[in-house]
């Protein structure tokens, strides 16, 4: 199971790296989901996403200076079993809403229900990117002004 882990790993990161490259960008931090990679450049320029599902490889790169704000996109229902409620996830998704009102939100989806059955850590990893990402939002706001 290691060795399986890291090769996807390994494929997701060259993945990400190739995307970043056509972007004349370097990738500097990352970090893997259990079917994605998400990371960003050395100048915090970028957001890149590459995700390998069934029967197809998701490449999505968003420009921070383009981007109003970032936020998590959970969707979830309850189920009821034995007069206790639980609460399932569905999808967990991280959206960057530009700031051009004419363009639809970028989504890079963490975890879909449709996929597998749980989520394995994606709501934490999305925390620390819509963080990260915010974080550099204002840093962006503050040099303007």
């Amino acid at each position: 199971m290691y060795k399986s882990r890291k090769k996807n790993e390994s494929a997701l990161l060259n993945a990400l790296k190739e995307l970043a490259n056509s972007y004349k960008s370097r990738i500097s931090t990352y970090d893997f989901g259990p079917s994605f990679a998400i990371g960003t450049d050395e100048n915090n320029t970028y957001v890149f996403f590459s995700k390998v599902g069934q029967n197809q490889t998701i490449d999505l790169c968003v420009p921070i200076s383009k981007i109003k704000k970032c936020y998590i996109n959970a969707e979830s229902h309850t189920v009821t079993r034995n007069k206790h409620a639980e609460m399932i996830t569905d999808k967990l998704e991280l959206v960057f809403e530009p700031k051009d009102k004419s363009l639809a939100p970028c989504r890079f989806e963490f975890f879909n229900s449709d996929e597998r059955f749980q989520p394995n850590g994606e709501r934490l990893l999305a925390q620390k990117w819509e963080t990260l990402v915010n974080g550099q939002l204002r840093k962006v706001a503050v040099w303007f002004l």
